[in-house]
């Protein structure tokens, strides 16, 4: 299954496929599945032997403004540790068996921030020649995809 927010063409007869951010309403900003399917299409483009180079680019004026920090714990997931909630007096709210989430524990946001380092890992090795069209913003993480091209091509309205 592909995430429409991410595309990818090829141009066999040029050489050149492109990935686009396509998230254009959220200026591009990215979440996890939306960067696996980064990754999926990269991973696919290494192994096409028509492919030489790859463009990196977003949609509506924009590279990418990193992270969808809407959620900032949506990332790491949901967490599932219950406690009691205080109503700050001693006692708990209703029947004593209303209960709030705890954030997701230190070792699934460490797993999942590797996983993230990985990503701009293997795109910094990445086996064939990478370009980012930067135009517009590229902040946080997509700044870092920037970063890890061979060459990034910015515009005067960066």
């Amino acid at each position: 299954m592909t995430d429409e927010r991410v595309l990818m063409e090829r141009e066999p007869e040029s050489g050149i496929a492109r990935i686009t951010i396509n998230n254009a309403q959220r200026r591009n900003s990215y979440d996890p599945p939306m960067r696996d399917q980064l990754a999926a299409y990269l991973d696919e483009l290494a192994d096409d032997d028509d492919t030489k180079v790859v463009l990196l680019r977003g949609t509506g004026g924009y590279f990418s403004s990193g992270a969808d920090m809407r959620n900032a714990y949506g990332w790491y997931g949901e967490g599932t540790d219950q406690t009691p909630h205080s109503n700050g007096d001693g006692s708990t709210t209703g029947n004593g068996k209303t209960t709030r989430r705890r954030r997701p524990s230190q070792r699934r946001r460490l797993a999942v921030d590797r996983r993230t380092f990985a990503f701009y890992h293997e795109l910094l090795g990445y086996p064939k020649a990478t370009i980012a069209q930067v135009e517009g913003l590229a902040l946080g993480g997509g700044f870092e995809i920037a970063l890890m091209a061979d060459i990034a091509v910015v515009g005067e309205n960066t």
